[in-house]
């Protein structure tokens, strides 16, 4: 995915005819970048899943067990989102690892409107998950990804005004 949002940007700023130079390009530049930071939301996520699957076991039904299992939903919306402004920031820019995670955190909180339309991408890639399988969204990725970049825009022109010189 990080190489496939680097390919879109320098897409979008050339016109060439070789998007699968720009994709290798940005696969050898930003793999170990985002492998660093990669598996702390997948931990996170990890956990939450199995907290969410055996969450009737612990909770009682009713009320307690739907504010539970609403928290637990925020908290993991909380990490997608939070990773994709780092997915952003490791594919586009070169930071160490973790300025790239307490600037994607950051950014949650100061860019609103790129909060909620990532979080508005996570939700819509967990329905096409749910609604089809996961293939549907491995053949949706470059479209996803285009989105991603797209709703990215304010925070990258954050990025450029305050932290590149």
């Amino acid at each position: 995915m990080s190489a496939v949002l680097f390919a879109w940007r320098v897409s979008t700023a050339e016109e060439h005819l070789a998007p699968a130079r720009s994709f290798w390009r940005g696969y050898r530049l930003n793999a170990v970048s985002t492998l660093r930071w990669w598996w702390l939301p997948l931990v996170v996520a990890g956990i939450l899943g199995v907290n969410v699957a055996f969450l009737d076991a612990v909770i009682p039904s009713g009320l307690p067990l739907l504010v539970f299992g609403a928290a637990q939903a925020a908290v993991f919306l909380l990490t997608a989102v939070t990773a994709l402004h780092a997915l952003v920031i490791s594919s586009l820019y070169n930071f160490r690892t973790r300025d790239i995670l307490r600037l994607a955190l950051r950014l949650v909180r100061s860019s609103p409107r790129a909060t909620i339309g990532a979080a508005a991408i996570v939700i819509t890639s967990a329905g096409i998950v749910g609604a089809g399988s996961e293939i549907a969204l491995f053949a949706l990725g470059s479209i996803m990804a285009a989105m991603v970049l797209q709703n990215a825009h304010t925070l990258t022109i954050d990025i450029e005004e305050k932290y590149i010189a």
